[in-house]
């Protein structure tokens, strides 16, 4: 998670970066989880949403929250 880029990453477990991600909902991304079942979720300071994105980390796949529904 790069805050000040506005850029999600995924890395290898040897640090490599294996995809990086950037959407218009990637402001300030401030929090990243990873479920049990392999989604990954980021929540975003600027944008005021919480978006999930695909596994390994090449698209996004929903807005899950947004300030409109009390971000």
């Amino acid at each position: 998670m790069s805050q000040n880029k506005n850029k999600v990453r995924t890395l290898a477990k040897d640090g490599t970066i294996l995809q990086t991600i950037t959407d218009p909902d990637l402001q300030a991304p401030s929090g990243i989880h990873v479920t049990d079942f392999g989604q990954v979720v980021v929540c975003n300071f600027t944008s005021d949403t919480i978006i999930q994105l695909a596994g390994d980390g090449k698209k996004k796949l929903a807005t899950l929250a947004n300030k409109s529904e009390g971000l």
